[in-house]
């Protein structure tokens, strides 16, 4: 399965990069900027103001997540997010501490064209959230769904704005794909829309529906053993409707 691999530096200073890997190895997507730093501001008005990533409004913990569901453009994300839940390492402490759920978004850069501080989740710009739901929703299509998300620290960032691989250089394995594959950034990419989260919003709704369907064969089985077919309070109202037309 699919793995969106995220590698921010160490201290949170600056912007990360984040690539989308198959199955295979291979990059579905070239690395693109993610920011996973909590603004100072916001961090401390709520009391952390070290931005601890255990506590909420601190820098987003490393570890692993699971896409838990997406939220479409409007409140709370103007350009919608991948709602991300821990599952591995720091992440996984972060959850014991209080911290259930990390939001991936979109959202505008500031004035120098960087990529504004969080509340606490990863930001990376409205058209590569565009072409990453998009990616994603066309791995699941090919048989290759997304698995998780992979949050590391590097202290040896190797990526720069303008870096590009050379043409002829061989793909590099996979824990070596930010650093060899660099950074390009298509122009044509646009804002995301609600078409982009319908596709993992189906595969969140489509767990829950089966979890219901479940409940609802075991209780039609259950009427079946008792010879009826109906519930006990069906059935209780079915014998007094008898009753009612023996008085007549």
């Amino acid at each position: 399965m699919s793995k969106l691999v995220i590698v921010v530096p160490a201290g949170r200073s600056a912007e990360g990069r984040a690539v989308l890997l198959g199955d295979d190895g291979k990059a579905r997507l070239a690395p693109f900027p993610v920011l996973a730093t909590a603004g100072r501001a916001s961090a401390v008005r709520h009391g952390n103001p070290e931005r601890d990533w255990r506590r909420p409004f601190g820098h987003t913990p490393t570890g692993s997540y699971l896409v838990a569901g997406a939220l479409p453009p409007g409140h709370p994300a103007r350009s919608g997010a991948l709602v991300l839940a821990p599952h591995g390492g720091d992440a996984l402490d972060a959850l014991r501490a209080g911290r259930t759920r990390f939001l991936l978004h979109g959202g505008t850069a500031d004035s120098s064209g960087r990529l504004r501080p969080t509340f606490g989740g990863l930001r990376v710009s409205d058209p590569d959230l565009a072409t990453l739901l998009r990616a994603i929703n066309e791995a699941h299509a090919a048989g290759d769904p997304l698995s998780s998300v992979d949050v590391t620290e590097t202290a040896t960032p190797t990526w720069t704005a303008n870096d590009a691989p050379p043409a002829s250089e061989p793909r590099p394995p996979p824990r070596m794909a930010l650093a060899a594959l660099g950074f390009t950034r298509s122009k044509s990419r646009t804002g995301p829309t609600r078409r982009d989260f319908v596709g993992l919003a189906l595969l969140t709704l489509t767990a829950v529906h089966h979890r219901v369907g479940r409940r609802r064969r075991r209780r039609r089985r259950r009427r079946r053993r008792r010879g009826t077919g109906r519930s006990p309070q069906r059935q209780r109202t079915g014998r007094q409707a008898e009753q009612r037309e023996h008085r007549r």
